[in-house]
């Protein structure tokens, strides 16, 4: 969420987008959802937790929500991910 990240920087979403996408040419959500999807994936690999720990780690409000976050982003569930 833009929105969390801007609060913690003491700044509007607006304008964090604006600085992002200045200095990147993408816009924060896609930033953001860049690191995620890239911590989730060492999460994945390395961790024993369940996939539902790391989707409550994650601050994710649901598993299917989770799941279908993380296969949109990588085009395979968490358990194909770190099945291999």
């Amino acid at each position: 969420n833009v929105g969390y990240y801007a609060t913690k920087l003491n700044m509007t979403s607006r304008y964090l987008n604006e600085i992002v996408n200045y200095a990147t040419g993408k816009n924060a959500k896609a930033i953001i959802d860049e690191y995620v999807t890239i911590q989730l994936k060492m999460t994945l690999q390395i961790s024993t937790k369940s996939i539902t720990e790391i989707a409550w780690d994650y601050n994710f409000e649901s598993l299917p929500f989770f799941c279908d976050y993380f296969k949109k982003r990588v085009g395979v569930t968490p358990q194909t991910f770190r099945n291999g």
